[in-house]
Protein backbone atom coordinates (compact mmCIF):
# COMPACT_ATOMS: atom_id res chain seq x y z
CA UNK A 1 0.00 0.00 0.00
CA UNK A 2 1.58 3.56 -0.86
CA UNK A 3 1.88 5.40 2.51
CA UNK A 4 1.05 8.76 1.14
CA UNK A 5 -2.66 7.07 0.19
CA UNK A 6 -3.32 7.08 3.69
CA UNK A 7 -6.17 9.05 5.28
CA UNK A 8 -4.38 12.56 6.75
CA UNK A 9 -5.75 14.32 9.39
CA UNK A 10 -4.77 17.96 10.38
CA UNK A 11 -3.59 18.52 13.72
CA UNK A 12 -3.87 22.23 13.56
CA UNK A 13 -7.76 22.68 14.92
CA UNK A 14 -7.12 20.19 17.88
CA UNK A 15 -3.16 21.43 18.30
CA UNK A 16 -4.84 25.19 18.42
CA UNK A 17 -7.51 23.62 21.08
CA UNK A 18 -5.28 21.88 23.28
CA UNK A 19 -3.20 25.67 23.26
CA UNK A 20 -5.84 27.62 24.34
CA UNK A 21 -7.17 25.05 27.35
CA UNK A 22 -2.63 25.32 28.33
CA UNK A 23 -2.98 29.45 27.98
CA UNK A 24 -6.22 29.26 30.48
CA UNK A 25 -4.66 26.73 32.88
CA UNK A 26 -1.42 29.38 33.20
CA UNK A 27 -3.66 32.37 33.83
CA UNK A 28 -5.87 30.67 36.44
CA UNK A 29 -2.07 28.98 38.09
CA UNK A 30 -1.50 32.76 37.95
CA UNK A 31 -4.24 33.79 39.44
CA UNK A 32 -4.08 31.27 42.22
CA UNK A 33 -0.54 32.59 42.81
CA UNK A 34 -1.49 35.60 43.50
CA UNK A 35 -3.67 35.43 45.95
CA UNK A 36 -2.11 32.56 47.61
CA UNK A 37 0.67 35.86 47.89
CA UNK A 38 -1.99 38.36 49.29
CA UNK A 39 -3.52 35.92 51.80
CA UNK A 40 0.12 35.66 52.73
CA UNK A 41 1.36 39.35 53.18
CA UNK A 42 -1.69 40.34 54.83
CA UNK A 43 -3.15 37.33 57.09
CA UNK A 44 -0.36 35.43 57.75
CA UNK A 45 -0.87 32.45 59.84
CA UNK A 46 -4.36 32.92 60.05
CA UNK A 47 -5.65 30.16 57.87
CA UNK A 48 -9.33 30.44 56.98
CA UNK A 49 -11.10 33.80 58.84
CA UNK A 50 -13.73 35.35 58.46
CA UNK A 51 -11.40 38.39 56.92
CA UNK A 52 -9.50 36.19 54.60
CA UNK A 53 -12.51 34.42 53.30
CA UNK A 54 -13.04 35.57 50.55
CA UNK A 55 -9.70 35.28 49.26
CA UNK A 56 -9.58 31.66 50.57
CA UNK A 57 -12.88 31.11 48.22
CA UNK A 58 -11.39 32.95 45.29
CA UNK A 59 -7.98 30.91 45.46
CA UNK A 60 -9.55 27.44 45.60
CA UNK A 61 -11.84 27.95 42.85
CA UNK A 62 -8.35 29.19 40.87
CA UNK A 63 -7.07 26.20 41.93
CA UNK A 64 -9.50 23.90 40.88
CA UNK A 65 -9.94 25.80 37.31
CA UNK A 66 -6.18 25.11 36.77
CA UNK A 67 -6.72 21.17 37.39
CA UNK A 68 -9.52 21.17 35.07
CA UNK A 69 -8.23 22.78 32.65
CA UNK A 70 -5.06 20.80 33.05
CA UNK A 71 -6.88 17.71 32.68
CA UNK A 72 -8.84 19.30 29.42
CA UNK A 73 -5.05 20.28 28.71
CA UNK A 74 -3.79 17.13 28.86
CA UNK A 75 -6.55 14.95 26.95
CA UNK A 76 -6.49 17.57 24.12
CA UNK A 77 -2.73 16.92 24.05
CA UNK A 78 -3.42 13.18 23.62
CA UNK A 79 -5.68 13.91 20.88
CA UNK A 80 -3.37 15.83 19.42
CA UNK A 81 -0.54 13.28 19.40
CA UNK A 82 -2.63 10.35 18.47
CA UNK A 83 -3.97 12.11 15.22
CA UNK A 84 0.18 12.96 15.02
CA UNK A 85 1.31 9.64 15.06
CA UNK A 86 -1.68 8.65 12.51
CA UNK A 87 -0.47 10.99 10.29
CA UNK A 88 3.03 9.44 9.65
CA UNK A 89 1.76 6.79 7.49
CA UNK A 90 0.11 9.21 4.89
CA UNK A 91 3.99 11.09 5.16
CA UNK A 92 5.75 8.43 4.06
CA UNK A 93 6.84 7.59 7.07
CA UNK A 94 5.14 3.86 7.97
CA UNK A 95 6.47 1.32 10.62
CA UNK A 96 6.17 3.78 13.92
CA UNK A 97 6.07 0.91 16.47
CA UNK A 98 4.05 3.13 18.90
CA UNK A 99 1.25 3.60 16.76
CA UNK A 100 -2.37 3.79 19.36
CA UNK A 101 -0.01 4.11 22.17
CA UNK A 102 0.09 7.30 22.75
CA UNK A 103 -3.56 7.93 24.34
CA UNK A 104 -2.65 5.77 27.76
CA UNK A 105 1.14 5.96 28.31
CA UNK A 106 0.69 9.23 29.82
CA UNK A 107 -1.46 7.53 32.65
CA UNK A 108 1.01 4.46 33.06
CA UNK A 109 2.73 5.22 36.07
CA UNK A 110 6.70 4.68 35.41
CA UNK A 111 6.22 4.19 31.47
CA UNK A 112 4.44 7.65 31.34
CA UNK A 113 8.38 9.05 32.67
CA UNK A 114 9.50 7.95 29.34
CA UNK A 115 7.45 6.42 26.54
CA UNK A 116 5.49 9.90 25.70
CA UNK A 117 9.38 10.99 24.94
CA UNK A 118 9.76 8.20 22.73
CA UNK A 119 6.31 8.58 20.79
CA UNK A 120 6.56 12.61 20.46
CA UNK A 121 10.47 11.72 18.50
CA UNK A 122 9.38 9.19 16.57
CA UNK A 123 6.17 12.10 15.40
CA UNK A 124 8.67 14.51 15.25
CA UNK A 125 11.24 12.56 13.11
CA UNK A 126 8.08 11.29 10.91
CA UNK A 127 7.23 14.62 9.75
CA UNK A 128 10.43 16.56 8.70
CA UNK A 129 9.68 17.82 5.48
CA UNK A 130 13.46 17.35 4.29
CA UNK A 131 13.44 13.71 4.92
CA UNK A 132 10.57 12.39 2.81
CA UNK A 133 12.40 9.00 2.24
CA UNK A 134 10.21 5.81 3.79
CA UNK A 135 13.19 3.80 4.77
CA UNK A 136 15.27 6.41 6.16
CA UNK A 137 12.76 8.48 8.12
CA UNK A 138 14.02 6.93 11.76
CA UNK A 139 16.97 8.21 11.39
CA UNK A 140 16.28 12.09 11.28
CA UNK A 141 17.49 14.08 14.04
CA UNK A 142 15.58 14.20 17.37
CA UNK A 143 13.96 17.09 19.12
CA UNK A 144 15.75 18.79 22.16
CA UNK A 145 12.54 21.07 23.01
CA UNK A 146 10.57 17.75 23.55
CA UNK A 147 13.61 16.28 26.13
CA UNK A 148 13.46 20.19 27.72
CA UNK A 149 9.50 20.10 27.66
CA UNK A 150 9.48 16.79 29.07
CA UNK A 151 11.54 17.19 31.83
CA UNK A 152 9.77 20.76 32.73
CA UNK A 153 6.98 19.11 33.29
CA UNK A 154 8.00 16.34 35.61
CA UNK A 155 9.92 19.13 37.27
CA UNK A 156 6.51 21.58 37.49
CA UNK A 157 5.11 18.16 39.18
CA UNK A 158 7.47 17.61 41.65
CA UNK A 159 7.64 21.20 42.98
CA UNK A 160 4.48 21.09 44.33
CA UNK A 161 5.14 18.02 46.82
CA UNK A 162 7.85 20.12 48.21
CA UNK A 163 6.35 23.41 49.00
CA UNK A 164 5.25 23.02 52.11
CA UNK A 165 8.89 21.63 53.15
CA UNK A 166 11.00 23.77 51.12
CA UNK A 167 10.31 27.89 51.36
CA UNK A 168 9.50 29.32 47.74
CA UNK A 169 9.26 26.30 46.27
CA UNK A 170 5.53 27.05 45.48
CA UNK A 171 6.51 30.17 43.90
CA UNK A 172 9.54 28.17 41.48
CA UNK A 173 7.23 25.70 40.81
CA UNK A 174 4.82 27.96 39.02
CA UNK A 175 7.31 29.41 36.74
CA UNK A 176 8.41 25.73 35.90
CA UNK A 177 5.15 24.93 35.36
CA UNK A 178 4.56 28.17 33.17
CA UNK A 179 7.67 27.22 31.01
CA UNK A 180 6.65 23.84 30.81
CA UNK A 181 3.04 25.27 29.22
CA UNK A 182 5.14 27.76 27.33
CA UNK A 183 7.94 24.89 25.51
CA UNK A 184 4.91 22.80 24.97
CA UNK A 185 2.67 25.33 22.97
CA UNK A 186 6.31 25.71 20.89
CA UNK A 187 5.92 21.79 20.56
CA UNK A 188 2.58 21.39 19.17
CA UNK A 189 2.99 24.52 16.89
CA UNK A 190 6.25 23.14 15.32
CA UNK A 191 4.75 19.50 14.89
CA UNK A 192 1.62 20.80 13.49
CA UNK A 193 3.53 22.81 10.97
CA UNK A 194 6.18 20.32 9.88
CA UNK A 195 3.44 18.23 9.49
CA UNK A 196 1.27 20.43 7.55
CA UNK A 197 4.47 21.21 5.20
CA UNK A 198 5.53 17.64 4.49
CA UNK A 199 1.98 16.75 3.45
CA UNK A 200 1.62 19.35 1.06
CA UNK A 201 4.95 18.56 -0.29
CA UNK A 202 4.40 15.38 -0.83
CA UNK A 203 0.97 15.47 -2.61
CA UNK A 204 2.19 17.96 -4.89
CA UNK A 205 4.67 15.94 -5.97
CA UNK A 206 2.74 13.21 -6.90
Amino acid sequence: MDSTKSVYHSTAKIGSQTQSAIVASVVFAVIATIINALIQAYFPGEGFSEKSAILHVASNIAKIMTLILTVIALADFAIWASRGLNNLPALNACGSKYKGWYSWSIFVPILKLFLPILILQDIWKGSDPENSDKDNWKSAPTSKLIYVAWISWIAANVFPALSKSVPYTSIIGVGVYILACVLSIQLISKISTRQEAKFNLLRNSK
